[in-house]
């Protein structure tokens, strides 16, 4: 572990007063104007050490509570008189406390020099050295702004250091995500983890430590004694994270970010590149800066653009990545993330000569939401750019459509639910909740209002979704019912949309082979056996909407199709 970094077991014990919770620096924030003291401690941390009734907590200060408290609570407010007499809002939280401080004022770039604090229950980082600078684009005009920081090795601020925070990577620079346009502090988050559960890099084998996404982690935040509020601490979409090729000489990955409308979604020619440029047809480098490869990069946006419609299904395969693509195209149209088609998006290559791909990136306005924080109803359109609206087209038994339905019914089993979706959000939101971390919210920053609700918003949206996405993939897909070859098999739901029952056929043997039926929340509503090649279905019990019928053999599906019940 790096100096100044260690486990809580080696930092000093906090001592016991009779009836007084003592607490050490670094592990406290007080925010004077506010009225607020958040200790990074649980009330279950804070009564084992000191049992019976407390009276007051000295923290660099003493804070009298109104009455005696025999067992403190977390996330709880309690009132009591400050040091100087004033009324203070105390608060024990079991979320990570940093604390930021700079005689600078920060701006957008360049970084100024700062401190940072870190209290969490198995790492302390105290008074790092760090460049900080806000980060964002249309949402630096938001009140709650995000951060950029840079560790850096000593007062001078000449020499970067790597940090593992919160157990993850190790490295020098961090994002403070302020997710300031979202109701509960939760999509984003979220998001990443569902799309790192769902994809991983195809060259994973050969790099192990490569991530298809970013890791976060939840943190309350300081700033010059101000409380900031819940930040999601995360690392960077960058080449360490990827584990891209390193520049050796000719062989070398490529990074690029889609930061506006242009070539960037893959339906026009930018105008030529200029040697050294940073900025190219909506697309800004990442990696490698110093020498950007955009003559590769404009290659792949011509190649779409103006290849004739023979050569594009013979020769997309070979530049992009089609799992890749598939995964993103449905994980874009599950969020309907409208912002993410082109712009707020990263596109990589592994190595010169590999196939690229996409990695999602500022995930705030999705699951209801537009870019801006306004409410967004269930669209039936898929969102889509100039890649995705030819590579749709190939309709080969191993081309992208055909790739992209099996792949929506796979996902459509377990990770594409209501019901699994929702259960992320409700832990999470669980967790914040139980902190008071909203409370605190809503006294930083007055706009603010939390709003419980948004989980029944979330869970109602998602359904109308799903129904919606799941309408639209059967029409999308039907034309490879028509093209299917001899003997591959395929479940074909007929009437459909039925009412009263329906009949399931397959084309394969049926020997020791099931009907499962789910709803869109994940919940089986029906399970028999095949009778034979057609089998009847009563729906006279099921609720009107939409369902997922699961052909499975010893467990394992083999075939599914959408239902819509009237």
């Amino acid at each position: 572990m790096m100096a100044g970094a260690v486990a809580l077991a080696a930092a000093p014990r906090l001592w016991a007063v009779a009836d007084t919770v003592e607490v050490q620096p670094g592990r406290f924030g007080f925010d004077a104007q506010l009225g607020l003291l958040v200790v990074a401690m649980t009330g279950q941390e804070a009564n084992a050490q000191w049992p019976g009734e407390k009276v007051a907590l000295d923290a660099d200060g003493l804070f009298i509570f109104d009455g005696p408290v025999q067992d403190l609570a977390t996330g709880t407010r309690y009132a009591a008189a400050g040091p100087d007499g004033e009324e203070v809002a105390v608060y024990f939280t079991g979320l990570p406390l940093i604390q930021m401080f700079t005689d600078s004022e920060v701006v957008d770039e360049p970084k100024v020099p700062g401190r940072f604090d870190m209290w969490s229950h198995d790492q302390v980082i105290s008074q790092y050295q760090v460049g900080m600078e806000y980060r964002g684009g249309s949402s630096q005009a938001l009140p709650k702004k995000s951060f950029l920081i840079e560790f850096r090795q000593d007062s001078d601020h000449q020499v970067t250091r790597d940090v593992s925070l919160l157990g993850m990577r190790s490295d020098d620079d961090w994002n403070l995500d302020a997710m300031s346009i979202e109701p509960l502090r939760l999509r984003s988050v979220i998001a990443q983890e569902l799309w790192m559960d769902i994809h991983q890099p195809y060259y994973a084998f050969l790099e192990p430590n490569a991530q298809s996404g970013v890791h976060r982690v939840f943190a309350e935040l300081f700033f010059n004694g101000s409380y900031r509020g819940l930040y999601a601490v995360g690392e960077r979409v960058d080449r360490k994270q990827l584990q891209l090729k390193k520049f050796n000489g000719s062989q070398r990955g490529a990074l690029f970010k889609g930061i506006a409308w242009g070539g960037s979604t893959f339906t026009s020619i930018p105008p030529p590149f200029g040697e050294g440029d940073q900025e190219w047809g909506g697309f800004r480098v990442e990696y490698p800066d110093e020498e950007p490869d955009w003559a590769a990069l404009s290659d792949l946006v011509s190649f779409v653009v103006t290849s004739d419609d023979d050569a594009f299904m013979d020769g997309i395969g070979q530049r992009f990545y089609m799992a890749n693509a598939v995964d993103y195209f449905l994980f874009l149209n599950l969020l309907q993330a409208e912002d993410n088609t082109g712009k707020n998006i990263f596109i990589a290559r592994y190595k010169e000569g590999e196939p690229w791909f996409y990695v999602p990136w500022d995930l705030d306005g999705i699951l209801g939401l537009g870019w801006n924080g306004a409410l967004s109803e269930p669209s039936p359109w898929f969102l889509s750019n100039g890649l995705y609206d030819r590579w749709i087209e190939d309709l080969s038994w191993n081309g992208f459509r055909h790739a992209h339905c099996e792949r929506w019914w796979e996902l459509r089993q377990d990770r594409f639910t209501v019901g699994s979706i929702m259960q992320r959000f409700t832990a999470r939101h669980a967790q914040l909740a139980q902190s008071g971390v909203y409370e605190r919210e809503e006294m930083a920053w007055p706009d603010y209002v939390y709003d419980p609700g948004q989980l029944a918003y979330m869970e109602q949206w998602l359904g109308e979704k799903l129904a919606l996405l799941d309408a639209g993939m059967e029409q999308t897909c039907a034309v490879l019912g028509m093209q299917e070859q001899a003997g591959r098999q395929r479940a074909l739901v007929f009437p459909n949309p039925a009412a009263g029952s329906t009949i399931v056929r397959f084309n394969g043997g049926t020997a020791d082979m099931r009907i499962h039926v789910a709803d869109l929340l994940g919940q089986q509503v029906m399970d028999v056996p095949f009778t034979g090649p057609e089998t009847r279905l009563d729906l006279s019990h099921l609720a009107r909407g939409t369902y997922l019928v699961t052909v499975l053999h010893g467990g394992l599906r083999v075939a599914s199709t959408a239902l819509v019940v009237n």
